[in-house]
């Protein structure tokens, strides 16, 4: 991730369908601190991640879901308590 004190902002975009997409300067890492280095994409500076679980080259997507089950077209009902 950034280093504290930087002011470059990353931001998260969440989609119905497909993947998450990074945009910013940010560090992947594996659990035991080994860095994740992102394939090329198509556009710089945007990391797509896998959201459907099916792609191969997880944590990133490979368009694995065009072939996943759609979503559910209605939101979850909100919790209450």
């Amino acid at each position: 991730m950034s280093e504290e004190g930087d002011t470059t902002s990353v931001t998260i975009t969440i989609r119905p369908v497909g993947p998450f997409l990074v945009r910013g300067p940010v560090t992947l890492v594996q659990p035991d601190g080994t860095e994740i280095v992102p394939p090329v994409g198509k556009t710089p500076g945007v990391i797509k991640l896998c959201s459907c679980g099916f792609s191969e080259s997880k944590p990133f997507c490979d368009a694995s879901h065009k072939r996943c089950p759609p979503p559910p077209t209605t939101a979850a009902p909100p919790v209450t308590d």
